[in-house]
């Protein structure tokens, strides 16, 4: 009863590698399409019948790829099928990309932008503390508040800076949170 039932299924069928939806891009106007690879080949089926995706409609990694190195790519990709002018499928390799995390680079800039502007006031408050025990607070205020006035520009830079470099480092690391 096996052996009639195998016979029924196309050659082509016949250990093949069903490829998840999940890792399938595809425009509408395919219409429902199935993709399957075997060996080295790529078949689409639709509505019915099986296509097999030219060797030159194809991306050069994926003309050779085994099923093992297949199942590793859709790990981290995906397929595109389309269909070209001279109605035939074509196949291209995409890779998912770290897409960084608008929450977490805003969480980032506001860290690195806080942590910048603690340490600058800190380091005027101090400024300010020490200088008071020596001079008058007068004299103290007059000091740090030329020190402050120099050296804004420079401490507004390294906010940006860090803001920017911190904002970039937790947005990729959160990913698309």
């Amino acid at each position: 009863m096996l052996l009639f039932i195998l016979a029924l299924l196309p050659i082509s069928l016949l250990g093949s590698m069903d490829i998840s939806p999940v890792n399938i891009m595809a425009p509408h106007t395919l219409g429902a399409i199935k993709l399957m690879h075997q060996d080295d080949v790529f078949y689409v089926e639709s509505e019915g019948s099986q296509h097999m995706v030219p060797k030159h409609q194809m991306d050069p990694e994926l003309r050779k790829i085994t099923k093992k190195q297949l199942e590793k790519f859709l790990d981290n990709g995906y397929l595109s099928v389309g269909k070209n002018s001279a109605n035939e499928y074509t196949l291209k390799a995409k890779v998912r990309g770290l897409g960084g995390g608008p929450m977490g680079a805003s969480a980032g800039v506001v860290v690195g932008a806080a942590a910048v502007q603690l340490a600058y006031h800190g380091a005027l408050g101090a400024l300010y503390a020490g200088l008071s025990c020596v001079i008058t607070p007068i004299g103290a205020t007059a000091v740090v508040g030329t020190v402050r006035w120099a050296t804004t520009p420079a401490a507004l830079l390294a906010t940006k800076t860090v803001a920017l470099a911190s904002g970039i480092a937790l947005g990729v690391a959160t990913g698309p949170f």
